[in-house]
């Protein structure tokens, strides 16, 4: 009997709907998805030829039909669509593996919770070292003259440490010609290796001195064979309990105990491969026939490999889970393998004011200072301050009738060009929608492609936006600071402008981090705009500084300004 295109399409059907449903699918239920191209009578005998294939099961006669395992094994081979993770999706990865760059240990560690918080199925991670790992530096360090720290480097600049104690007394020299001697004879060595050059070495030092080097030497034996040795964790071995599979408490409790107590036996390829699926009976573990397993791999560097596992029913949503298990896993690989994240260097570049902006600009600023004066409101201080930010950017923005010179419009658009011209693509951030647009009229002009992305944007047309913007649809994205600071993925830029300043400097990092993150492969230039002798660089100097004044104006403006002195706020109008 052949498998017909038909047949595998029903097939398709049948595992995704079941996947979705966790019900047996019936042929009147897939007669109705195909929009009555194909009649009941006709999926009636697919299905009962796929059941005779091997590829469906029929639980009870009357039922409907349920995937089998080779059912899921030809599905997961040549019928899965691949999925790719969404903006959504990458950001939670993203921001979640951000929290943890505390260091290599710390994002092992927790790999599993991270996983297991995204596929919403029990996890496990594996992790071991190099099976022939070595010292790259030995230090000790004197306590008093009956004990020493011993302090081993290894190869991936790991450090331990451990307090050893002599029987013997010794002084200094004695220790510095023991740190010689290890470092010259035991130092990119393996255990087994270190262990024949001490043996060799016993007749030729005094037994004080092979004392206190046999000590050393033992101890960082120790230290390399514990980090040869594999590690398994598990982490969300309760989600078992939300799925329907396991709504027999002896079954979830058999899983959960395996998952917890011989967690050591859970499947860990040696073949190399990124990714590889596991159904049912192909678990050679018996707790595991009735499960999948989706295991990734990850490189940590310095020949160092880890693993991270999904486990869950056979009717597991095996297109998401590998989706974002890949991507999970690709970013730990780009964490570690290149230093985290490429470079970013940060520019600031002052401009100065035309003479009629000066002007424009320092009657602004008398105006706001006779306003302190005549007792006005906060809010009317702050919605000078604004006016000040904004003649800064664009006098037009203030002033309708205004049609002089913009000398920071003139400066950011000359930076563009030759930035596009040089083949960058460039993230472009400001807090007025209004100067958005002034921009986006320039670049028009001169022929540059660009997005805008501001509060108002739709969901659907953001997410559009993005992916056309990775894509290299468009040279320049436009963004407002508020409604771009979270939330994107935006990796295709390595050129980032902040056209005006904000008062919270975290806000700005943040937007810079739009492509500043994980999946950034190029250099990443970040040039702040700043109007020279103005508010711009009192704002800077509050960023710099980080002063109390700017953890004040942080979060909603409108209602931390109350929190500020006149005096405060004279201080940002004096030039």
């Amino acid at each position: 009997m052949d498998l017909t295109e038909r047949k595998k399409q029903i097939l398709k059907r049948v595992v995704e709907d079941y996947i979705a449903a966790a019900e047996p699918v019936g042929s009147k239920a897939l007669a109705e998805e195909m929009g009555g191209s194909v009649s009941s009578a006709t999926i009636r005998n697919e299905l009962a030829d796929l059941v005779e294939m091997g590829y469906l099961e029929q639980p009870h006669t009357s039922a409907g039909r349920v995937p089998s395992p080779k059912g899921y094994r030809l599905y997961v081979n040549e019928l899965m669509e691949k999925r790719e993770v969404s903006e959504t999706e990458a950001e939670e990865i993203n921001e979640q593996l951000k929290s943890k760059l505390s260091g290599t240990d710390s994002v092992i560690a927790k790999a599993g919770q991270m996983v297991s918080s995204i596929v919403n199925y029990p996890v496990y991670s594996v992790t071991g070292g190099r099976r022939e790992a070595s010292v790259k530096r030995f230090e000790l360090i004197a306590v008093d003259e009956m004990s020493f720290i011993v302090v081993v480097m290894g190869e991936d600049n790991r450090v331990k440490s451990q307090l050893q104690r002599s029987d013997l007394p010794f002084d200094g020299q004695r220790l510095a010609d023991v740190k010689e001697l290890l470092n010259t004879h035991f130092t990119g060595r393996s255990a087994d290796e270190m262990s024949a050059r001490l043996m060799s070495l016993s007749e030729q030092l005094s037994p004080e001195l092979f004392l206190v080097v046999s000590k050393a030497v033992e101890y960082a034996i120790g230290v390399l064979e514990q980090s040869a040795q594999r590690n398994v964790e598990t982490a969300g071995a309760s989600q078992i309990l939300k799925m329907p599979e396991y709504r027999d408490v002896d079954k979830a409790h058999d899983l959960v105990t395996f998952l917890v107590d011989n967690k050591e036996e859970l499947p860990v390829p040696d073949d190399g491969a990124p990714l590889k699926i596991l159904i049912g009976p192909e678990n050679v573990n018996e707790a595991l026939k009735e499960t999948s397993v989706v295991v990734a791999s990850y490189d940590i560097g310095d020949g160092m490999r880890g693993l991270v596992g999904v486990v869950g029913p056979t009717r597991m949503d095996y297109a998401t889970v590998t989706a974002r298990l890949s991507y999970f896993a690709d970013s730990l690989t780009r964490m570690f393998g290149k230093n985290e994240l490429p470079p970013k260097e940060e520019h600031v570049r002052k401009i100065s004011l035309s003479e009629e902006e000066q002007k424009l600009y320092y009657a602004c600023v008398q105006a706001a200072v006779a306003g302190l004066g005549d007792g006005q409101g906060k809010l009317q201080i702050l919605a000078a301050l604004t006016r000040l930010r904004q003649v800064c950017c664009d006098p037009g923005l203030c002033f309708e009738n205004y049609d002089g010179p913009a000398s920071k419009l003139d400066a950011c658009v000359e930076l563009c060009e030759a930035m596009v011209e040089n083949g960058h693509q460039i993230l472009l951030f400001s807090q007025f929608t209004s100067m958005l647009d002034r921009l986006r009229a320039r670049l028009d002009a001169l022929h540059i492609s660009s997005f805008t992305l501001q509060g108002s944007t739709p969901r659907e047309k953001r997410a559009s936006m993005v992916k056309a913007f990775n894509a290299g649809e468009a040279s320049v994205f436009l963004i407002s600071l508020k409604a771009g600071g979270t939330g994107l993925n935006l990796t295709a830029a390595d050129i980032v402008i902040h056209f005006d300043p904000w008062w919270n400097q975290a806000a700005q990092d943040q937007a810079t981090d739009r492509a500043h993150r994980i999946g950034q492969q190029a250099h990443v230039q970040v040039y702040k705009l700043i109007a020279k002798d103005t508010i711009e660089e009192k704002i800077l100097e509050l960023q710099e500084k980080k002063a109390a004044l700017l953890d004040t104006i942080s979060g909603c403006e409108e209602t931390r300004i109350l929190n500020m002195s006149s005096e405060e706020l004279l201080s940002l109008l004096k030039s």
